[in-house]
Protein backbone atom coordinates (compact mmCIF):
# COMPACT_ATOMS: atom_id res chain seq x y z
CA UNK A 1 0.00 0.00 0.00
CA UNK A 2 1.41 3.52 -0.73
CA UNK A 3 1.89 5.94 1.28
CA UNK A 4 1.30 9.53 0.50
CA UNK A 5 3.10 12.32 2.16
CA UNK A 6 1.57 15.58 1.94
CA UNK A 7 3.38 18.50 3.10
CA UNK A 8 1.90 22.08 3.99
CA UNK A 9 4.05 25.09 2.43
CA UNK A 10 5.53 26.32 5.97
CA UNK A 11 6.67 23.36 6.61
CA UNK A 12 8.74 22.72 3.30
CA UNK A 13 10.21 26.15 3.52
CA UNK A 14 11.48 25.35 6.42
CA UNK A 15 12.85 21.60 5.76
CA UNK A 16 14.61 23.73 2.79
CA UNK A 17 16.38 26.46 4.93
CA UNK A 18 17.16 23.89 7.30
CA UNK A 19 19.10 22.24 4.51
CA UNK A 20 21.01 25.35 3.41
CA UNK A 21 22.05 26.22 6.48
CA UNK A 22 24.03 23.52 6.79
CA UNK A 23 25.79 23.37 3.41
CA UNK A 24 27.67 25.98 1.68
CA UNK A 25 29.03 25.27 -1.81
CA UNK A 26 31.35 27.26 -4.71
CA UNK A 27 29.31 26.38 -7.81
CA UNK A 28 29.19 28.73 -10.38
CA UNK A 29 27.34 28.52 -14.19
CA UNK A 30 29.74 28.81 -17.01
CA UNK A 31 28.79 31.21 -20.02
CA UNK A 32 28.95 29.13 -23.12
CA UNK A 33 32.17 30.00 -25.47
CA UNK A 34 29.87 31.21 -28.38
CA UNK A 35 28.16 33.75 -25.82
CA UNK A 36 31.90 35.15 -24.34
CA UNK A 37 32.25 35.44 -27.87
CA UNK A 38 29.39 37.73 -28.97
CA UNK A 39 29.67 39.79 -25.84
CA UNK A 40 33.07 40.32 -27.12
CA UNK A 41 32.14 41.19 -30.30
CA UNK A 42 29.67 43.43 -29.57
CA UNK A 43 31.90 45.25 -26.78
CA UNK A 44 34.02 46.10 -29.94
CA UNK A 45 34.64 49.95 -30.67
CA UNK A 46 33.21 51.36 -33.84
CA UNK A 47 35.50 51.31 -37.01
CA UNK A 48 35.74 54.87 -37.39
CA UNK A 49 36.63 55.77 -33.54
CA UNK A 50 40.17 53.97 -33.64
CA UNK A 51 41.36 55.88 -36.69
CA UNK A 52 44.07 57.93 -36.02
CA UNK A 53 42.82 61.15 -37.76
CA UNK A 54 46.01 63.05 -36.79
CA UNK A 55 48.26 60.43 -38.57
CA UNK A 56 45.79 59.66 -41.40
CA UNK A 57 44.42 62.91 -42.64
CA UNK A 58 43.04 61.49 -45.72
CA UNK A 59 41.59 58.48 -44.83
CA UNK A 60 37.68 57.49 -44.55
CA UNK A 61 35.89 54.76 -43.96
CA UNK A 62 32.95 53.77 -46.90
CA UNK A 63 30.00 51.23 -46.81
CA UNK A 64 28.93 50.52 -50.29
CA UNK A 65 24.63 50.26 -49.89
CA UNK A 66 21.58 50.42 -51.78
CA UNK A 67 20.33 54.26 -52.09
CA UNK A 68 16.70 52.33 -51.22
CA UNK A 69 18.23 50.06 -48.18
CA UNK A 70 20.02 53.01 -46.65
CA UNK A 71 16.99 55.48 -47.05
CA UNK A 72 14.28 53.17 -44.97
CA UNK A 73 16.84 53.74 -42.17
CA UNK A 74 17.24 49.97 -40.88
CA UNK A 75 20.08 48.48 -40.10
CA UNK A 76 22.21 48.98 -42.82
CA UNK A 77 21.74 53.05 -41.70
CA UNK A 78 22.54 52.03 -38.21
CA UNK A 79 25.45 50.42 -38.98
CA UNK A 80 26.47 53.05 -41.24
CA UNK A 81 26.03 56.13 -39.20
CA UNK A 82 27.80 54.58 -36.45
CA UNK A 83 31.01 53.25 -38.21
CA UNK A 84 31.46 54.82 -41.23
CA UNK A 85 32.65 58.10 -42.43
CA UNK A 86 30.45 57.72 -45.60
CA UNK A 87 28.39 55.57 -47.58
CA UNK A 88 28.59 55.08 -51.54
CA UNK A 89 25.45 53.54 -53.90
CA UNK A 90 28.01 52.15 -56.49
CA UNK A 91 25.82 52.40 -59.63
CA UNK A 92 23.24 55.19 -58.24
CA UNK A 93 25.93 58.01 -60.40
CA UNK A 94 26.77 55.61 -63.18
CA UNK A 95 25.59 58.12 -66.52
CA UNK A 96 23.60 54.78 -67.83
CA UNK A 97 21.54 55.05 -64.28
CA UNK A 98 20.70 58.50 -64.33
CA UNK A 99 19.71 59.24 -67.82
CA UNK A 100 16.01 58.52 -68.46
CA UNK A 101 14.11 57.42 -71.64
CA UNK A 102 13.27 60.99 -72.24
CA UNK A 103 16.92 61.96 -72.55
CA UNK A 104 16.69 63.97 -69.09
CA UNK A 105 19.21 63.20 -65.80
CA UNK A 106 17.43 62.01 -62.91
CA UNK A 107 19.15 61.92 -60.02
CA UNK A 108 16.88 61.33 -57.55
CA UNK A 109 18.19 58.37 -55.78
CA UNK A 110 21.32 59.84 -55.32
CA UNK A 111 19.80 62.77 -53.32
CA UNK A 112 17.45 60.77 -51.42
CA UNK A 113 20.66 59.65 -49.94
CA UNK A 114 21.28 63.07 -48.74
CA UNK A 115 18.84 63.88 -46.33
CA UNK A 116 19.19 60.97 -44.28
CA UNK A 117 21.20 62.81 -41.84
CA UNK A 118 23.64 59.84 -41.71
CA UNK A 119 27.33 59.73 -42.89
CA UNK A 120 28.70 61.84 -45.80
CA UNK A 121 27.91 60.44 -49.58
CA UNK A 122 30.63 59.57 -51.94
CA UNK A 123 30.06 58.97 -55.81
CA UNK A 124 30.46 55.43 -57.12
CA UNK A 125 31.84 54.91 -60.57
CA UNK A 126 30.15 57.77 -63.20
CA UNK A 127 31.83 56.89 -66.82
CA UNK A 128 32.70 53.65 -67.10
CA UNK A 129 32.70 51.69 -70.82
CA UNK A 130 30.24 49.65 -70.42
CA UNK A 131 27.71 51.35 -68.31
CA UNK A 132 27.00 54.34 -70.44
CA UNK A 133 24.14 55.67 -72.37
CA UNK A 134 25.17 54.23 -75.51
CA UNK A 135 22.14 55.50 -77.72
CA UNK A 136 22.12 59.20 -76.42
CA UNK A 137 25.79 59.71 -77.25
CA UNK A 138 25.57 57.83 -80.65
CA UNK A 139 22.98 60.71 -81.25
CA UNK A 140 25.05 63.18 -79.77
CA UNK A 141 27.60 62.66 -82.53
CA UNK A 142 25.20 61.67 -85.34
CA UNK A 143 24.97 63.82 -88.40
CA UNK A 144 23.96 67.33 -88.09
CA UNK A 145 20.50 68.65 -89.25
CA UNK A 146 20.35 71.01 -91.37
CA UNK A 147 17.13 72.58 -92.41
CA UNK A 148 16.35 74.03 -95.48
CA UNK A 149 13.86 76.52 -97.45
CA UNK A 150 12.97 73.81 -99.65
CA UNK A 151 9.84 74.90 -101.94
CA UNK A 152 8.27 72.52 -104.63
CA UNK A 153 5.49 73.01 -107.30
CA UNK A 154 4.56 73.19 -110.73
CA UNK A 155 3.03 75.46 -113.38
CA UNK A 156 1.09 74.57 -116.73
CA UNK A 157 2.95 74.85 -119.85
CA UNK A 158 0.49 73.94 -122.42
CA UNK A 159 -3.24 72.58 -122.69
CA UNK A 160 -3.88 73.05 -126.00
CA UNK A 161 -7.28 74.30 -125.65
CA UNK A 162 -5.76 77.74 -126.97
CA UNK A 163 -4.72 76.71 -130.17
CA UNK A 164 -5.94 76.05 -133.51
CA UNK A 165 -6.79 73.00 -134.80
CA UNK A 166 -4.19 72.67 -137.21
CA UNK A 167 -1.43 74.27 -135.27
CA UNK A 168 1.83 72.14 -136.04
CA UNK A 169 4.46 72.04 -133.81
CA UNK A 170 8.16 71.15 -134.62
CA UNK A 171 9.86 67.99 -134.15
CA UNK A 172 12.39 66.76 -133.20
CA UNK A 173 13.67 64.31 -136.46
CA UNK A 174 11.15 65.21 -138.37
CA UNK A 175 7.55 64.08 -139.21
CA UNK A 176 4.21 66.31 -137.94
CA UNK A 177 2.98 67.10 -134.40
CA UNK A 178 -0.27 68.90 -134.78
CA UNK A 179 -2.86 70.14 -132.61
CA UNK A 180 -6.27 67.71 -132.95
CA UNK A 181 -9.26 66.78 -131.48
CA UNK A 182 -9.64 64.43 -128.02
CA UNK A 183 -9.21 60.86 -129.40
CA UNK A 184 -12.27 60.41 -127.44
CA UNK A 185 -14.68 62.28 -128.38
CA UNK A 186 -14.23 64.28 -125.14
CA UNK A 187 -14.16 68.47 -125.27
CA UNK A 188 -10.77 70.32 -125.49
CA UNK A 189 -7.99 70.40 -127.96
CA UNK A 190 -5.03 67.64 -127.81
CA UNK A 191 -1.24 67.50 -129.35
CA UNK A 192 -1.01 64.66 -132.15
CA UNK A 193 2.10 62.99 -132.71
CA UNK A 194 1.94 60.80 -136.18
CA UNK A 195 -0.81 59.57 -137.49
CA UNK A 196 -1.91 56.02 -137.99
CA UNK A 197 -0.67 57.08 -142.11
CA UNK A 198 2.45 59.08 -141.58
CA UNK A 199 3.25 57.83 -138.32
CA UNK A 200 7.02 59.92 -136.42
CA UNK A 201 9.89 58.16 -137.01
CA UNK A 202 12.21 58.62 -133.52
CA UNK A 203 10.93 61.86 -133.38
CA UNK A 204 9.15 64.34 -130.64
CA UNK A 205 7.15 67.18 -130.29
CA UNK A 206 9.71 70.38 -129.29
CA UNK A 207 8.33 72.88 -127.08
CA UNK A 208 9.99 75.94 -126.26
CA UNK A 209 8.91 76.96 -122.44
CA UNK A 210 9.94 80.44 -121.36
CA UNK A 211 10.63 79.66 -117.47
CA UNK A 212 8.84 81.89 -114.38
CA UNK A 213 10.98 84.89 -113.11
CA UNK A 214 13.76 83.65 -110.84
CA UNK A 215 13.90 80.09 -112.39
CA UNK A 216 16.27 78.38 -114.63
CA UNK A 217 16.72 74.82 -115.78
CA UNK A 218 18.28 73.73 -112.89
CA UNK A 219 15.09 74.57 -111.13
CA UNK A 220 13.40 72.29 -113.18
CA UNK A 221 12.41 68.54 -111.99
CA UNK A 222 10.15 66.99 -114.25
CA UNK A 223 7.19 67.07 -116.64
CA UNK A 224 4.21 65.88 -116.29
CA UNK A 225 1.73 65.26 -119.29
CA UNK A 226 -1.02 62.80 -120.03
CA UNK A 227 -1.05 60.32 -122.78
CA UNK A 228 -2.99 58.41 -125.10
CA UNK A 229 -1.92 55.27 -127.35
CA UNK A 230 -3.97 54.54 -129.94
CA UNK A 231 -1.41 51.13 -130.97
CA UNK A 232 0.99 48.89 -128.76
CA UNK A 233 3.94 50.25 -130.30
CA UNK A 234 4.19 53.81 -128.91
CA UNK A 235 2.97 51.69 -125.46
CA UNK A 236 5.58 49.42 -125.31
CA UNK A 237 8.78 51.46 -126.04
CA UNK A 238 11.27 53.18 -123.44
CA UNK A 239 10.35 57.09 -122.79
CA UNK A 240 13.16 59.53 -123.96
CA UNK A 241 13.35 63.24 -123.24
CA UNK A 242 15.80 66.04 -124.42
CA UNK A 243 16.21 69.41 -122.71
CA UNK A 244 18.09 71.78 -124.76
CA UNK A 245 20.21 68.99 -126.89
CA UNK A 246 20.81 66.42 -124.01
CA UNK A 247 19.42 63.56 -124.87
CA UNK A 248 18.28 60.99 -121.70
CA UNK A 249 16.86 57.30 -122.73
CA UNK A 250 14.49 56.01 -119.83
CA UNK A 251 15.29 52.36 -119.97
CA UNK A 252 12.70 50.02 -118.99
CA UNK A 253 10.30 52.85 -118.23
CA UNK A 254 7.57 52.26 -121.15
CA UNK A 255 3.68 53.22 -121.14
CA UNK A 256 2.37 49.95 -120.50
CA UNK A 257 4.65 49.53 -117.39
CA UNK A 258 3.04 52.45 -116.07
CA UNK A 259 -0.39 50.88 -116.39
CA UNK A 260 -0.82 53.20 -119.87
CA UNK A 261 -4.05 50.86 -121.35
CA UNK A 262 -4.39 51.14 -125.32
CA UNK A 263 -7.00 53.71 -126.54
CA UNK A 264 -7.50 55.39 -123.36
CA UNK A 265 -5.61 58.76 -121.59
CA UNK A 266 -3.56 58.05 -118.63
CA UNK A 267 -3.32 61.26 -116.74
CA UNK A 268 -0.08 62.81 -114.90
CA UNK A 269 2.47 60.30 -116.73
CA UNK A 270 5.60 61.96 -114.96
CA UNK A 271 9.74 62.11 -116.67
CA UNK A 272 12.16 63.10 -113.85
CA UNK A 273 14.07 65.33 -116.18
CA UNK A 274 17.16 65.68 -113.18
CA UNK A 275 17.83 61.96 -114.82
CA UNK A 276 18.92 64.01 -117.78
CA UNK A 277 23.23 64.49 -117.20
CA UNK A 278 23.26 68.78 -118.14
CA UNK A 279 25.70 71.03 -117.89
CA UNK A 280 26.15 74.00 -115.17
CA UNK A 281 25.58 76.34 -118.39
CA UNK A 282 22.55 74.69 -119.59
CA UNK A 283 21.32 74.59 -115.80
CA UNK A 284 21.94 78.39 -115.70
CA UNK A 285 19.91 78.95 -119.00
CA UNK A 286 15.92 80.65 -118.44
CA UNK A 287 15.03 78.97 -121.51
CA UNK A 288 14.41 75.49 -122.07
CA UNK A 289 13.61 73.19 -125.17
CA UNK A 290 11.85 70.20 -124.68
CA UNK A 291 11.25 67.01 -126.44
CA UNK A 292 9.67 63.66 -124.81
CA UNK A 293 7.84 60.93 -125.76
CA UNK A 294 8.15 56.99 -126.51
CA UNK A 295 11.21 56.29 -127.89
CA UNK A 296 9.61 53.87 -131.45
CA UNK A 297 10.28 53.88 -135.03
CA UNK A 298 7.08 54.04 -136.31
CA UNK A 299 4.71 55.96 -133.07
CA UNK A 300 1.41 57.85 -132.98
CA UNK A 301 0.45 59.50 -129.66
CA UNK A 302 -1.30 62.19 -128.18
CA UNK A 303 -0.35 64.23 -125.27
CA UNK A 304 -2.12 66.76 -123.24
CA UNK A 305 -1.93 68.81 -120.14
CA UNK A 306 2.09 69.59 -120.40
CA UNK A 307 3.23 70.60 -116.30
CA UNK A 308 6.26 71.45 -115.97
CA UNK A 309 7.84 70.54 -112.30
CA UNK A 310 10.16 72.40 -110.48
CA UNK A 311 12.14 73.00 -106.93
CA UNK A 312 13.63 75.94 -105.30
CA UNK A 313 15.78 76.09 -102.51
CA UNK A 314 17.16 73.29 -100.69
CA UNK A 315 16.29 70.83 -99.12
CA UNK A 316 16.42 69.81 -94.99
CA UNK A 317 19.99 67.54 -94.69
CA UNK A 318 21.78 65.37 -92.45
CA UNK A 319 25.45 66.90 -92.75
CA UNK A 320 28.28 64.36 -90.96
CA UNK A 321 30.34 65.76 -88.30
CA UNK A 322 33.95 65.40 -88.72
CA UNK A 323 36.29 64.58 -85.76
CA UNK A 324 36.58 68.05 -84.51
CA UNK A 325 32.77 68.59 -84.54
CA UNK A 326 32.08 64.81 -83.11
CA UNK A 327 34.64 65.83 -79.76
CA UNK A 328 33.10 69.21 -79.72
CA UNK A 329 29.74 67.80 -79.42
CA UNK A 330 31.04 64.98 -76.47
CA UNK A 331 32.62 68.38 -74.83
CA UNK A 332 29.44 70.02 -74.78
CA UNK A 333 27.41 67.03 -73.52
CA UNK A 334 29.86 66.55 -70.99
CA UNK A 335 28.96 69.87 -69.59
CA UNK A 336 25.02 69.46 -69.86
CA UNK A 337 25.96 66.10 -67.77
CA UNK A 338 28.28 67.81 -65.33
CA UNK A 339 26.10 70.77 -64.56
CA UNK A 340 23.36 68.07 -63.77
CA UNK A 341 25.23 65.86 -61.69
CA UNK A 342 27.23 68.52 -59.80
CA UNK A 343 23.47 70.81 -58.91
CA UNK A 344 21.98 67.77 -57.56
CA UNK A 345 25.02 66.40 -55.62
CA UNK A 346 28.28 68.95 -55.58
CA UNK A 347 26.98 70.52 -52.33
CA UNK A 348 26.79 66.77 -50.68
CA UNK A 349 29.65 64.83 -52.37
CA UNK A 350 33.30 65.66 -52.36
CA UNK A 351 34.30 62.21 -53.24
CA UNK A 352 34.13 61.03 -57.27
CA UNK A 353 35.42 57.98 -59.23
CA UNK A 354 34.99 60.46 -62.72
CA UNK A 355 36.18 57.13 -64.64
CA UNK A 356 36.00 53.32 -64.20
CA UNK A 357 38.04 51.12 -66.09
CA UNK A 358 39.62 52.76 -68.64
CA UNK A 359 42.71 50.02 -69.08
CA UNK A 360 41.95 47.45 -71.39
CA UNK A 361 42.35 43.52 -70.46
CA UNK A 362 44.33 42.91 -73.51
CA UNK A 363 47.96 43.45 -73.71
CA UNK A 364 49.86 45.75 -74.03
CA UNK A 365 47.20 47.59 -71.46
CA UNK A 366 46.50 50.41 -73.56
CA UNK A 367 43.21 52.34 -73.12
CA UNK A 368 39.93 50.45 -73.68
CA UNK A 369 38.71 51.80 -77.37
CA UNK A 370 36.85 50.28 -80.66
CA UNK A 371 40.83 49.27 -81.60
CA UNK A 372 41.72 47.47 -78.31
CA UNK A 373 37.97 45.25 -77.50
CA UNK A 374 37.08 44.39 -81.05
CA UNK A 375 37.78 41.18 -82.58
CA UNK A 376 38.36 41.48 -86.17
CA UNK A 377 37.95 38.70 -88.74
CA UNK A 378 40.51 38.33 -92.16
CA UNK A 379 38.32 41.29 -94.10
CA UNK A 380 38.58 43.44 -91.00
CA UNK A 381 35.44 43.32 -90.06
CA UNK A 382 33.93 42.80 -86.13
CA UNK A 383 33.21 39.59 -85.10
CA UNK A 384 32.17 40.63 -81.53
CA UNK A 385 29.67 41.80 -80.21
CA UNK A 386 30.04 45.31 -79.36
CA UNK A 387 26.87 47.00 -78.76
CA UNK A 388 26.45 48.77 -75.26
CA UNK A 389 30.17 49.99 -75.67
CA UNK A 390 30.73 53.87 -76.34
CA UNK A 391 34.83 54.86 -75.40
CA UNK A 392 35.12 58.67 -75.94
CA UNK A 393 38.83 58.69 -77.03
CA UNK A 394 37.36 56.95 -80.19
CA UNK A 395 36.24 60.22 -81.01
CA UNK A 396 38.35 63.16 -78.52
CA UNK A 397 41.29 61.71 -77.91
CA UNK A 398 43.09 59.87 -75.32
CA UNK A 399 43.24 63.08 -73.19
CA UNK A 400 39.23 63.35 -73.06
CA UNK A 401 39.55 62.78 -68.80
CA UNK A 402 40.71 66.53 -68.77
CA UNK A 403 37.80 67.74 -70.45
CA UNK A 404 35.55 65.51 -68.19
CA UNK A 405 37.76 67.15 -64.98
CA UNK A 406 37.44 70.73 -66.37
CA UNK A 407 33.68 70.63 -66.87
CA UNK A 408 33.05 68.78 -63.01
CA UNK A 409 35.25 71.01 -61.36
CA UNK A 410 33.52 73.93 -62.99
CA UNK A 411 29.80 72.49 -62.71
CA UNK A 412 30.91 71.76 -59.01
CA UNK A 413 31.94 75.06 -57.97
CA UNK A 414 28.81 76.75 -59.63
CA UNK A 415 26.99 74.55 -57.53
CA UNK A 416 27.99 75.57 -54.33
CA UNK A 417 30.64 72.79 -53.59
CA UNK A 418 32.37 73.02 -50.47
CA UNK A 419 36.31 73.15 -50.87
CA UNK A 420 38.10 70.95 -54.05
CA UNK A 421 36.51 67.65 -54.87
CA UNK A 422 38.58 64.61 -55.32
CA UNK A 423 38.11 62.71 -58.38
CA UNK A 424 39.29 59.33 -58.94
CA UNK A 425 40.16 56.52 -61.53
CA UNK A 426 38.74 53.33 -60.80
CA UNK A 427 40.45 50.30 -61.98
CA UNK A 428 39.74 46.57 -61.66
CA UNK A 429 41.61 43.60 -62.28
CA UNK A 430 45.05 44.78 -60.99
CA UNK A 431 45.81 42.28 -58.86
CA UNK A 432 48.59 39.69 -59.95
CA UNK A 433 49.09 42.06 -62.68
CA UNK A 434 51.47 43.93 -62.88
CA UNK A 435 51.89 45.14 -66.16
CA UNK A 436 48.21 46.32 -66.21
CA UNK A 437 48.79 48.48 -62.75
CA UNK A 438 52.23 49.60 -64.02
CA UNK A 439 50.07 50.95 -67.57
CA UNK A 440 47.16 52.52 -65.59
CA UNK A 441 49.82 54.46 -63.09
CA UNK A 442 51.36 55.78 -66.46
CA UNK A 443 48.30 56.51 -67.94
CA UNK A 444 47.16 58.65 -64.42
CA UNK A 445 50.21 60.29 -64.71
CA UNK A 446 50.37 61.13 -68.23
CA UNK A 447 46.23 62.83 -68.07
CA UNK A 448 47.70 64.95 -64.71
CA UNK A 449 49.96 65.98 -66.93
CA UNK A 450 48.33 67.12 -69.56
CA UNK A 451 46.20 68.95 -66.99
CA UNK A 452 43.47 66.78 -65.70
CA UNK A 453 42.59 66.83 -62.95
CA UNK A 454 42.88 63.38 -61.07
CA UNK A 455 43.80 62.75 -57.15
CA UNK A 456 43.63 59.48 -57.00
CA UNK A 457 43.55 55.60 -57.77
CA UNK A 458 40.75 53.92 -57.11
CA UNK A 459 41.36 49.86 -56.79
CA UNK A 460 38.17 48.04 -56.84
CA UNK A 461 39.15 44.70 -54.32
CA UNK A 462 35.92 42.56 -55.13
CA UNK A 463 35.80 38.97 -53.66
CA UNK A 464 39.34 38.39 -53.23
CA UNK A 465 40.11 35.24 -52.63
CA UNK A 466 42.33 34.63 -49.55
CA UNK A 467 45.36 32.39 -51.03
CA UNK A 468 48.99 32.65 -50.59
CA UNK A 469 49.64 33.61 -54.54
CA UNK A 470 47.35 36.89 -53.73
CA UNK A 471 49.18 37.77 -50.47
CA UNK A 472 52.27 38.75 -52.31
CA UNK A 473 50.32 39.97 -55.30
CA UNK A 474 48.56 42.14 -53.04
CA UNK A 475 51.72 43.50 -51.49
CA UNK A 476 53.06 44.05 -54.49
CA UNK A 477 50.21 46.34 -56.20
CA UNK A 478 50.15 48.48 -53.01
CA UNK A 479 54.02 48.95 -53.39
CA UNK A 480 53.34 50.12 -56.60
CA UNK A 481 50.24 52.19 -56.23
CA UNK A 482 52.17 54.06 -53.42
CA UNK A 483 54.93 55.01 -55.95
CA UNK A 484 52.47 56.97 -58.27
CA UNK A 485 52.00 59.98 -55.62
CA UNK A 486 48.34 60.01 -56.07
CA UNK A 487 45.37 58.89 -53.04
CA UNK A 488 44.95 55.32 -53.20
CA UNK A 489 41.57 54.21 -52.10
CA UNK A 490 40.32 50.71 -51.92
CA UNK A 491 36.84 50.62 -53.43
CA UNK A 492 34.25 47.26 -52.77
CA UNK A 493 36.44 45.61 -50.85
CA UNK A 494 35.32 41.74 -49.96
CA UNK A 495 37.39 38.82 -49.33
CA UNK A 496 36.30 35.10 -50.72
CA UNK A 497 34.45 33.21 -47.58
CA UNK A 498 34.50 36.42 -45.04
CA UNK A 499 38.09 34.80 -44.39
CA UNK A 500 38.45 37.39 -41.50
CA UNK A 501 42.51 36.94 -40.85
CA UNK A 502 42.94 37.83 -44.68
CA UNK A 503 40.64 40.75 -44.14
CA UNK A 504 43.42 42.01 -41.22
CA UNK A 505 46.21 41.29 -44.17
CA UNK A 506 44.50 43.71 -46.72
CA UNK A 507 43.88 46.44 -44.32
CA UNK A 508 47.57 45.59 -42.34
CA UNK A 509 49.43 46.07 -45.58
CA UNK A 510 47.35 49.02 -47.12
CA UNK A 511 48.32 51.04 -43.56
CA UNK A 512 52.49 49.24 -44.24
CA UNK A 513 52.71 50.34 -47.89
CA UNK A 514 50.70 53.32 -48.86
CA UNK A 515 51.98 56.93 -47.11
CA UNK A 516 50.02 58.33 -44.55
CA UNK A 517 48.96 61.16 -46.63
CA UNK A 518 48.09 59.17 -49.72
CA UNK A 519 45.90 56.86 -47.45
CA UNK A 520 42.27 57.75 -48.84
CA UNK A 521 40.14 55.37 -47.23
CA UNK A 522 38.57 51.58 -47.75
CA UNK A 523 34.83 51.49 -48.94
CA UNK A 524 33.67 47.40 -48.00
CA UNK A 525 31.49 45.89 -50.55
CA UNK A 526 28.23 46.31 -48.10
CA UNK A 527 27.72 44.68 -44.65
CA UNK A 528 27.45 40.98 -45.27
CA UNK A 529 31.49 39.99 -44.19
CA UNK A 530 31.09 42.86 -41.18
CA UNK A 531 27.56 41.72 -39.49
CA UNK A 532 25.48 38.87 -39.62
CA UNK A 533 22.12 37.77 -37.95
CA UNK A 534 22.55 41.63 -36.54
CA UNK A 535 26.00 41.04 -34.66
CA UNK A 536 29.51 41.75 -35.57
CA UNK A 537 31.72 39.33 -36.84
CA UNK A 538 35.18 38.01 -36.79
CA UNK A 539 36.00 39.96 -39.88
CA UNK A 540 34.83 42.95 -38.50
CA UNK A 541 37.28 42.41 -35.09
CA UNK A 542 40.42 41.93 -38.18
CA UNK A 543 39.33 45.04 -39.77
CA UNK A 544 38.92 46.48 -36.34
CA UNK A 545 42.57 45.50 -35.12
CA UNK A 546 44.07 46.34 -38.36
CA UNK A 547 43.00 49.92 -38.47
CA UNK A 548 43.66 50.65 -34.75
CA UNK A 549 47.20 49.45 -34.68
CA UNK A 550 48.24 52.28 -37.31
Amino acid sequence: MKKIFIYTLPALALTMASCANGYEGDFKMDKPESVEHAEHLASLATLNSVINRAENPNFKLGLAVSSADYASQGLTYSVALTNFDFVTDVNALAYSSILNEEGEMVLTSVTDMFIQNGPKVAAGAMLAYNALPTAHLEEVISPTFIKGDLAIGTFAFEDFDGDELGKEYPMSNGSVAAVAENPTGADGHVLKIGSADNKARNSYPVLTIPLPNGMTIGNVTSVVFDLYCPDDKSQKRNFVAIVNGVRCNYTGDTPDKRGCPLETWMNKMVLDLSQVELTDDIKSATEMTLAFGPNVNNSYYFVDNIQIGWTTGVPDKYVEKNEAEKAAALADNFGTWADAVMTACGASISDYVVLANPMSDVAPYALRSTQTEAVYDEEGAIVNDMSGLFFFNDYMGDNYVKTVTDCLSKSYTSAGGNGKPNFFVGESGLIGNPEKTQSLIAQVAAWSNAGAKIDGIAVAMNNVDASAENRQAISNLFQALAGSGKLIRLDNLSVANADAEFYGFIVSEYFRLIKAENRAGIIFAGMGDLWKNNARTDAYEAILNAISSK
